[in-house]
């Protein structure tokens, strides 16, 4: 299958970690860019499909709506939560129930096709040319 160049801006403190892990590994930058973003973005693709999966969803915005969820959550993590700051997430959760839960973004057959903005971002970065997926 032919290559596709890009062109990225990037730190240059992360490129010269990037030149001296493909350094250690001695292999090629680009080919150490390559093996991290696949290995990357398999992750990446889970967690939307698990986020983007109506039950998953649904779970998530029940338990988040429950103030002992939520209160262990913040512990957890060495916080705590006020009355004040409980009550509003749990707003904002109901919110997003409606938005989310209601109206599912998915179907058994998978996400939805690519929105107007999406297509337009993937033409920019093509030069302007459509971009298969």
């Amino acid at each position: 299958m032919p290559r596709s160049i890009i062109s990225i801006t990037i730190e240059p403190e992360l490129l010269k970690r990037l030149d001296d892990l493909a350094d250690a590994q001695g292999v090629a930058r680009s080919q150490l860019i390559e093996k991290l973003i696949s290995e990357g973005i398999e992750g990446e693709e889970m967690a939307v499909r698990a986020l983007t999966n109506p039950v998953v969803m649904q779970a998530m915005v029940g338990a988040f709506r429950d103030p002992t969820v939520l209160r262990a959550m913040a512990v957890a993590v060495g916080q705590e939560l006020s009355t004040e700051q409980l009550q509003l997430f749990q707003r904002a959760m109901g919110a997003v129930s409606e938005v989310v839960v209601m109206k599912p973004a998915t179907t058994a057959a998978g996400p939805p096709a690519s929105s107007p903005a999406k297509s337009k971002s993937r033409e920019k970065r093509s030069g302007g040319k459509k971009v298969r997926r």
